[in-house]
């Protein structure tokens, strides 16, 4: 299938031919493929809720702002969103798997994570804004510098959490650190900022 607009392959979208402000991609893809939108001046895009994967560097380097993520998409690439201009973010639950460097260095302030996401990858909101932070019960692992140098005040972990890689959360203003009281965590001493003021477990 294709167009003047997009080129597309068995549902999965392999070319952005225009390089306008505002996308929207059909109903019907399933896979946005790697860099499709890379160095684009893309502002806003609508993603419809038939798209499961969206490829590595597929937004990577645009003007994007904001986002939906539909309950449809189960992975996000590496440095799919990466430098762009990102403040807002929206999860359905749906996503499983956010890739490494995925939203690196963007503007994002207020982040919702969605209660199916398994694996957070390293640096995936390296360099962001971020303020206030609930790890949902479904993440299993934060790779290392995942949440890195944001602006993180207080950030709950609720039961599930296995794993937090080296410095996920170094460079932060982490105030209040909660655990639930049965996680199997595993930290590395340098995950946090030497000075977090407290570190507990919250109890039942």
């Amino acid at each position: 299938m294709g167009n003047d607009e997009f080129k597309i392959i068995d549902g999965e979208l392999v070319e952005y031919k225009k390089n306008e402000e505002c996308v929207v991609i059909p109903k019907g893809v399933t896979v946005i493929a790697s860099s499709v939108f890379k160095d684009k001046k893309v502002k806003y895009v609508t993603i419809p809720n038939t798209v499961k994967e969206i490829g590595s560097f597929a937004f990577a380097n645009t003007e994007l702002c904001e986002v939906l993520i539909p309950e449809s998409v189960e992975k996000i690439g590496d440095f799919a969103f990466s430098e762009a201009k990102l403040k807002y973010v929206w999860f359905c639950d749906g996503v499983k798997t956010i890739g490494d460097y995925a939203f690196f260095h963007n503007e994002i302030k207020n982040l919702s994570l969605p209660n199916t996401v398994i694996s957070i990858g390293n640096n995936a909101f390296n360099v962001n804004k971020i303020k206030n932070l609930i790890i949902p019960e479904s993440v299993k692992e934060i790779k290392e510098k995942a949440f890195s140098i944001n602006e993180i005040e207080n950030v709950i972990f609720c039961k599930g959490i296995e794993h937090i890689g080296e410095e996920a959360f170094k460079y932060n203003n982490v105030d209040n650190c909660l655990f639930c009281d049965d996680t199997n965590l595993k930290v590395d001493k340098t995950t946090f900022d030497e000075g977090v003021k407290r570190f507990a477990k919250a109890k039942k």
